[in-house]
């Protein structure tokens, strides 16, 4: 899932203090707030979502705790559907694609924990670093190019076929010129 979201603007939040952001985002999202505790029910987690969004507020979050990552991964994922918008394009992974690509490689774009053996997995891109990436997945990711099929199997060690391939670097490359029409950065969740 990609979220179309003003970069700076999000890292500007964090230990911003900005309590009425924070309200607006308590109030707004209440909801999925409710949602995301149902879903870590159970768990036995020493925090709820609205102690995370709080932490991510006052720039108090334990970064090195991974027991509490996917909570505050969620939690992310929520504050940018506040602030920004949903901007489609659900691929399988980035990893699976022959370039250099920089989206998950950057994790998450405020300081969290993050555990890189669980979800969700995380990344981000300043509006330019879409610009480039965009650049590079058209250069990279032609399906017309002789082998390519061959090579991308033997890149991803996956067995997808030539179709899914195709649609997972068209899914790619749509997104990618959908956020670079806006002017916007992204953060990226696998899930």
């Amino acid at each position: 899932m990609f979220y179309s979201v003003d970069i700076t603007k999000l890292q500007s939040i964090f230990g911003s203090n900005d309590n009425a952001l924070l309200q607006a985002v308590l109030d707004g999202k209440a909801d999925d707030l409710d949602d995301n505790d149902g879903f870590f029910e159970g768990y036995d987690l020493a925090i709820d979502s609205r102690t995370a969004m709080r932490n991510i507020f006052a720039g108090n979050v334990p970064t090195h705790d991974t027991s509490v990552a996917a909570m505050y991964g969620y939690v992310l994922k929520i504050l940018c559907e506040h602030i920004g918008e949903f901007a489609g394009g659900d691929i399988y992974s980035t990893q699976i694609l022959p370039m250099d690509s920089k989206l998950m490689s950057n994790g998450p774009p405020i300081p969290i924990p993050n555990d890189l053996g669980d979800f969700p997995e995380i990344g981000f891109l300043t509006a330019e670093g879409v610009v480039a990436e965009r650049a590079a997945a058209l250069n990279a990711l032609s399906p017309d190019a002789p082998g390519f099929f061959d090579n991308m199997r033997e890149y991803t060690h996956h067995e997808l076929d030539e179709e899914e391939l195709t649609e997972e670097i068209e899914a790619y490359q749509e997104v990618l010129g959908e956020l670079v029409d806006q002017g916007k950065g992204t953060v990226a969740f696998r899930h």
